[in-house]
């Protein structure tokens, strides 16, 4: 399973995140490795009790707001 992000950055600085392909939550971080960190808490929560997709299969796709 291939996860897909659309992120973006705001004219705040802040960075989200939105799972363009699976029922995953927002999120959101004021760099890239928090950012980083709240996809990776986000994919291990939907995916609790099951198999979690591995990290080559999610994708970040950058665009400026």
């Amino acid at each position: 399973m291939e996860l897909i992000f659309e992120v973006v950055k705001n004219d705040r600085g802040i960075y989200s995140a939105t799972c363009l392909n699976e029922r995953v939550g927002d999120t959101g971080g004021a760099n890239l490795g928090e950012l980083h960190d709240n996809i990776t808490d986000v994919v291990n929560a939907r995916f609790a009790g099951g198999p979690v997709p591995p990290p080559g299969s999610i994708h970040l796709m950058m665009f400026a707001e």
